[in-house]
């Protein structure tokens, strides 16, 4: 019984993340324990069951967690391109109130432009921060930007504090790989560090544009 319940427990906590790294260890010593007492009770009936479930558990627990990550990765992932999609419809709105803006005051290129500018340019819509992130009209002539805070980055872009442009939210969108190595590594290197971040949040995927732009916070 005690062979069986630990068989169990290393089963069910491969599809969990409560141990982080550690689960890829545990099945190795509990598969060694269950092999002992297998040969210690013979190699016959419910040793013979005993000695195929400590071959069988590592393996069968690789799987298990893998399966999991791959889960939880796929949530992580969804969760980001909502986090993504929002940032970006953000950045278009802002454009095309500062559009509006430019043409009705003929302001040059250069001039500084500000978000008071263009709160009656936005008919109506509230720029609403996703992860806490602060936006930048910048410049006629320049691309808005959202910066996120010190510590804080989209998966794609490991760096806190990045400003991020439409054009190169579009590109991230589009590049995307779905594949479930991907989606299982995710789950580690997810910034939200939560251990199942929210997976019902999906969006459509924008469209190829060029190449990413991230520009350093001014």
């Amino acid at each position: 019984m005690a062979c069986w319940t630990l068989a169990a427990a290393t089963l069910a906590l491969s599809l969990t993340g409560f141990l982080g790294f550690g689960i890829w260890l545990l099945p190795w010593p509990v598969a060694v324990v269950i092999l002992v007492l297998a040969l210690k009770r013979g190699i016959k009936g419910r040793g013979i069951a005993l000695l195929i479930t400590a071959i069988l558990l590592v393996p069968l627990s690789y799987v298990a967690q893998f399966g999991s990550l791959a889960v939880y990765g796929t949530s992580a992932m969804m969760e980001q391109e909502w986090q993504e999609t929002q940032v970006l419809q953000n950045l278009r709105a802002i454009a095309t109130a500062k559009a509006a803006w430019v043409r009705e005051t003929e302001t040059k290129n250069g001039a500084p432009v500000t978000m008071a500018n263009l709160t009656s340019y936005l008919g109506g819509k509230e720029i609403m921060p996703v992860v806490d992130e602060r936006y930048d009209p910048r410049s006629v002539g320049t691309e808005p930007t959202a910066t996120l805070p010190e510590g804080k980055h989209f998966w794609d872009y490991p760096t806190g504090g990045g400003a991020y442009t439409a054009v190169g939210l579009e590109q991230i969108l589009s590049q995307r790989s779905h594949n479930p190595v991907n989606m299982a590594v995710g789950q580690f290197l997810h910034p939200s560090e939560k251990w199942l971040p929210l997976f019902w949040k999906s969006s459509p995927v924008p469209g190829v544009s060029p190449a990413p732009t991230i520009v350093p916070d001014e």
